[in-house]
């Protein structure tokens, strides 16, 4: 936080699990010619712990290991633009094995046309 051009505030949490709970630290520092009037009658450190945090924050779900991924499933999910421009490059490259790999139909002929496109500009 930046109240003004001669002072600056920076405020983190940090969220640790702990056996009771979970454990939320608060660090304030703060820089500046009047940094002493912002952090005045507060302490640097707050901690405290948190009961029912688990209420608040969902627990991430754990796959399992027994469901078999099929091909198109594995590696990472992109945009539409980011399939679009990593198809174009490796056209332009001459790999057009991931320009037809492409599953969506609408997505592949974008690459395409914009594959088309870059060879008749000569870029």
């Amino acid at each position: 936080m930046r109240f003004n051009p001669v002072h600056k505030e920076t405020v983190v949490f940090a969220l640790e699990p702990i056996s009771e709970g979970t454990s939320v630290t608060c660090r304030r520092t703060s820089k500046g010619l009047f940094s002493w009037m912002s952090v005045w009658g507060f302490s640097n450190n707050k901690s405290k712990i948190l009961d029912n945090l688990g209420y608040l924050i969902p627990e991430d779900e754990q796959e399992s290991l027994d469901q078999k991924d099929s091909g198109a499933d594995a590696g990472p999910q992109y945009s539409r633009e980011a399939t679009i421009a990593r198809a174009v490059q490796a056209g332009l490259d001459g790999n057009m094995d991931l320009v037809n790999s492409i599953p969506d139909k609408p997505t592949r002929g974008m690459a395409k046309a914009m594959l088309v496109q870059s060879k008749r500009k000569g870029n």
